[in-house]
């Protein structure tokens, strides 16, 4: 599968994908990888590194409306665990106040 999915139809594929851990644990190290100057800049950058801007803007953080809930997705599972994976110093409570604006 190429990256970033630029269609539903390859986002639903990506996603029934990452239902293997062994997958999502790929990814995750993958882009434990990309860097920014702060948290805020490293999420957008992983994130565009997966989804293409057709595809991100279909999600919010909750789903409210007719968007789709990140926080259900599994792909925020994998943002989540690549942020462990390359910055021990990033709570929680911080990225959850961040992945909803990126």
């Amino acid at each position: 599968m190429s990256l970033p999915v630029s269609s539903q139809e390859g986002l639903d594929n990506l996603l029934e994908l990452l239902g293997d851990k062994g997958l999502q644990k790929l990814l995750a190290r993958q882009l434990a990888h990309i860097g920014g100057k702060d948290v805020r800049e490293t999420a957008r950058r992983m994130l565009r590194h997966v989804l293409a801007p057709d595809v991100m803007a279909t999600f919010n953080f909750t789903g409210t409306g007719s968007k789709r809930s990140f926080k259900q997705c599994l792909l925020y599972k994998v943002v989540i665990c690549a942020f462990r994976l390359g910055r021990s110093n990033v709570t929680d409570k911080r990225l959850m106040m961040l992945l909803p604006t990126v």
